[in-house]
Order: C-alpha cells, then structure tokens, then sequence
C-alpha cells in the first residue's frame, strides 16, 4: 500500500527534506519526484488566471516532469507545493527510483498511488461543479475525509488541516463565500470543529440523486 512506499523509500537512503507549516517545498537537483512521509501539502498551478489545488498526504508519490529543467538539474515544474502542517518528503533519485521500479510489490504500489490520485482529482472535480457552494463544500470535506479522514467517536474527522481559504481554492468560491456556507453547515448539524481545529463531519456521506435510467431501471 502507498505507506508502506514511504517506508520502504525512507529505509533505502532516500534524502528527506523537512518542511514548516506554510514552507514551499525546494525542488531537489535530479529528483525524479518524492513521496510524502509525514504531514501534508498543497500542490497549486496557476492557469490562465485560475488556481487548480491538489492536497497530498502520508504514502503520496508524487511524479515530477523531467523534460525542462534547470541548470542544476532540478525539474521546472508549473506545481508549488507547500506544506500545510509540518511535513517530511523523501526524494525520489535514481537508486531509489531504480530499486522501487525493480521491486513488484513497491511498483505496484506505485501504480496503485497514482490510480488513487487521479481518482480522487477527479471526483473532487465533480464536487466542485454543484451549484450550492455548502453543497460543494460538504462534498469536497467527505471526499477528503475517505482519503485522508478516520472515524472517531464525534463523527468522521478530516484528517487534513482546511482553513477557509484553501476550500475556497479546491471549491472555486471567495473566503467570504465559504466562512457563510460553512457556518450554514455548522448550524444544520452537519459539520463541526474538533478541539484541535480539524473538521468533524456528522452523519452520512452525501447520496447522489438517481438518474432517469436508473429510476426507470429500479421500476422495471
């Protein structure tokens, strides 16, 4: 599984970079990517105006574009990525890369991390396509919640630092506009703050309306 990656990629000798909560990550000369060990990060890409925001966390790998790069030998890369809490990254060289691509087991895992990524972007994605931003909101918190949260006696914890801010950025709303919508939550029940200021959420995942077909489907 992806944590298990990380630590198979930390016992190889992998150089780890320790980062502070609202530190960006230096990207390390001839890295072919990292894995995060502990913590986690944002990764943000300015596009024709607009932010896209990725969040990372124990066992994600992530994969750098190799084909630009610096006179050191660094990847150019569009993504910034910064540390949301304190977090440590291990990098991903050559031997390291070599040895895991080598390995079934460590490069299935590989595999596996990316499937996950890209499954959960685009799920994310959808979420922030409905039209109610507390729907937006909600959708995106359970998403994160199953890939990063666990299940505690309050209620399912997102086990991910938010502040209002970055769920505007993963939503594509303003701060203003989610500090309303999440009070609105808050007084409907459905979310909460823990005492160490991670978000609580209460009841059941959100269901998604039946379509035609399948309404037509459950009738026939």
């Amino acid at each position: 599984m992806p944590s298990s990656l990380a630590t198979a990629v930390v016992n190889l000798g992998a150089p780890l970079t320790d980062l502070d909560e609202g530190e960006t990550l230096a990207i390390a000369p001839a890295s072919r990517g990292f894995v995060v060990v502990s913590g986690h990060l944002s990764g943000r890409v300015d596009v024709y105006g607009g932010t896209g925001i990725e969040l990372v966390g124990h066992g994600d790998v992530v994969l750098l574009d190799r084909r630009g790069s610096d006179a050191s030998g660094a990847p150019t890369a569009a993504t910034r990525w910064t540390a949301i809490d304190s977090a440590q990254v291990a990098w991903l060289q050559d031997a390291s890369w070599g040895a895991m691509l080598r390995h079934p087991a460590w490069s299935r895992a590989l595999i596996e991390s990316q499937a996950q990524r890209v499954e959960h972007l685009r799920s994310m994605q959808a979420a922030s396509t409905l039209t109610r931003v507390d729907d937006r909101i909600l959708g995106a918190m359970w998403l994160l919640a199953e890939r990063f949260g666990q299940v505690t006696p309050e209620g399912t914890l997102v086990g991910i630092p938010l502040a209002h801010r970055l769920i505007g950025e993963l939503i594509g709303a303003r701060r203003p506009t989610v500090t309303t919508a999440v009070s609105k939550l808050a007084a409907e029940g459905l979310l909460s703050r823990s005492r160490r200021g991670r978000w609580v959420l209460h009841g059941s995942p959100p269901q998604a309306p039946a379509t035609d077909a399948a309404i037509h489907s459950l009738a026939g």
